[in-house]
């Protein structure tokens, strides 16, 4: 009898179904994110802001958390009196009316859009729930490369206290115009809206839990124009100091050094 000859179809066959293995998987994964993107970019958009001149301000991101409603950082809409939103992927551009929630402290705002019936995005709420390791993605326009998606996972232990601000630490790559972009789990479900980067660092970037952006649903008033809202940041105390998109030192209590950079993207 050839032993040789009855092994080697087995093994043979045995070699070809662990090949499949993680092929299986990687496939698997792959169509977990496109399901993903086909959730979430019906309700992501690119946010040009003017100034009062309409001159071109500041680009960024935003996403749908009721009809007409969009949240995104405040520091995307700071001094603008003029603004439009444009879905990922359409031509369609829908007038900002104004702000309806706003909260400098941890860089959110909430925009009034103008006949803008967008399917809305479900906020994890509790953050929680969220582990280091899980698998997010993060949606945005950077670099106005519209429609843009970035996979990664939460790399923090905990959260942040970075300057006072409490901030998910994140793996996916996003740059400036990701402000304000929703940054997802596997569900699509909004676990927090990126933010910034530390631009010293590798990989090291931050969005503003989903639970802050909960409250400030919870607490909007009316609609307060942009043209007001910028005329009285004008006029405020500490008009003459830096934006908040600015690059800003992190206290070495914060975060360990005192030589990193947090970039509001």
């Amino acid at each position: 009898m050839n032993v040789s000859a009855t092994l080697t179809p087995r093994f043979v066959k045995l070699v070809l179904g662990l090949a499949v293995i993680p092929t299986f998987f990687l496939s698997a994964s792959a169509q977990d994110a496109r399901l993903v993107a086909k959730q979430v970019f019906p309700s992501v958009v690119m946010l040009d802001m003017q100034d009062a001149s309409h001159r071109p301000l500041r680009f960024g991101s935003g996403f749908f958390v009721r009809p007409n409603v969009v949240a995104t950082n405040y520091h995307v809409v700071e001094n603008a009196f003029y603004g439009v939103a444009k879905v990922a992927g359409e031509t369609q551009t829908y007038v900002i009316e104004g702000t309806i929630g706003i909260d400098k402290a941890n860089d959110l705002a909430l925009l009034k859009l103008v006949d803008a019936n967008r399917p809305a995005l479900t906020l994890l709420a509790d953050v929680s729930k969220i582990e280091v390791g899980e698998e997010i993605f993060a949606f945005g326009n950077p670099k106005r490369l519209e429609g843009t998606i970035s996979p990664g996972i939460i790399s923090g232990l905990s959260l942040r206290d970075m300057g006072g601000e409490n901030l998910i630490q994140i793996s996916a790559p996003i740059s400036t115009g990701s402000s304000g972009g929703p940054v997802v789990n596997r569900n699509g479900e909004v676990i927090g809206v990126a933010v910034s980067s530390i631009t010293t660092g590798q990989n090291l970037n931050f969005a503003v839990p989903s639970s802050l952006l909960a409250t400030l649903m919870g607490s909007n008033s009316g609609v307060s124009s942009l043209s007001a809202s910028a005329s009285a940041e004008a006029n405020s105390p500490g008009a003459g100091s830096p934006a908040p998109n600015k690059t800003r030192g992190l206290s070495s209590k914060s975060i360990g050094s005192d030589h990193n950079e947090m970039k509001r993207l």
